[in-house]
């Protein structure tokens, strides 16, 4: 009984939302779109980002810079290859500041990290 109470406890606090509406991968030709996948999950103030995206030069420093924006502390963060050119990248962070940021807060944010052109003075 406690097991249970305690599941639906963290079911309660754990918001989850996908922007990801379209296929990343094209089937027919295995080339990859434009287009990103962003995850986010938050529970209290810990926060999971899964993020799939094609490869951009300075990418990776956009994504510190509006998580900076938002008050958000990385804590770990993992970048892997995806194949040739894309990156499936994770990021653990926690919330700094009392205001609470939304979950669609932080995928916008993250959103304008892969519509930023590229800075030139910076390499990933």
């Amino acid at each position: 009984r406690i097991q249970v109470l305690e599941m639906e406890q963290a079911e309660k606090h754990l918001e989850d939302i996908d922007n990801s509406t379209s296929n990343y991968i094209d089937g027919s030709t295995n080339e990859l779109s434009d287009a990103s996948a962003i995850k986010v999950r938050v529970s209290d103030k810990n926060v999971l980002i899964k993020i799939l995206c094609k490869k951009q030069k300075g990418l990776m420093s956009r994504i510190y810079m509006e998580m900076e924006k938002m008050n958000l502390c990385e804590v770990d963060v993992r970048v892997m290859p995806f194949g040739s050119d894309a990156l499936d990248i994770t990021i653990l962070a926690q919330m700094l500041s009392e205001l609470c940021v939304t979950v669609k807060d932080i995928v916008d944010h993250l959103e304008m990290a892969f519509l930023s052109p590229p800075h030139h003075d910076k390499q990933d």
